[in-house]
């Protein structure tokens, strides 16, 4: 079966660029294009069944993120929503996740990096993939240094033993972002598993505030 994909940005040349990529991945897929969130509403009515949505988050006629989690909620939850955006503040990024989106690829982004995101979210992971959460402090060999302040919370909590569901309530987060953030947490510290994670926190903050 024909995978149909939609690819919302404003400027050409990024969808052309995207395009390009998803037919070397998906040599087979139907690839439409939108330039504006009118042109998504009109492609989303015609193609009930379309498999992904690539949506640029300043796409013009998206007005905020409220709309983004509207678009979530008034679709089939097979559809594979990710957020592409050149804005890869953390806050900003946390907020998207929370939508409900199955993904968000910075634009900073190589093509590598795409590959493998979009290869992550359609086995049904949730993913981030920007610099704003995988940059690191380059001054610093040391992974711990490397992360953020809501990474060390979430690191605190499953330190404690607690599930993505009491995370979430604790932090006032979606369980969505939860995962996003402890699967960051894994690979910032270069551990296979969150209880090994949870093994290294208390071997270094053992009797210690955080």
């Amino acid at each position: 079966m024909t995978c149909q994909i939609i690819v919302a940005d404003e400027h050409p040349l990024y969808r052309e660029g995207m395009i390009g990529l998803l037919k070397c991945l998906l040599p087979d897929a139907h690839i439409s294009q939108a330039g504006n969130f009118e042109q998504v509403r009109l492609l989303l009515g015609n193609l009930p069944s379309a498999d992904m949505l690539m949506i640029e988050l300043r796409l013009p006629g998206l007005a905020s993120i409220a709309e983004l989690a509207k678009l979530r909620e008034n679709t089939e939850s097979s559809l594979i929503i990710i957020v592409m955006s050149a804005l890869e503040d953390p806050e900003l990024v946390e907020l998207v996740v929370q939508t409900g989106v199955n993904g968000f690829i910075g634009k900073s982004c190589c093509a590598e990096q795409v590959r493998k995101t979009l290869g992550e979210i359609r086995k049904g992971k949730v993913v981030v993939s920007c610099q704003a959460i995988e940059a690191a402090a380059f001054d610093s060999d040391d992974p711990v240094c490397r992360l953020t302040a809501r990474q060390r919370e979430v690191w605190h909590l499953v330190a404690q033993g607690k599930t993505n569901k009491e995370i979430a309530a604790a932090l006032d987060i979606s369980p969505y972002t939860v995962r996003v953030h402890v699967s960051s947490l894994i690979r910032a510290l270069n551990v296979p598993n969150r209880a090994v994670a949870a093994a290294r926190f208390a071997g270094l903050y053992a009797g210690q505030p955080l």
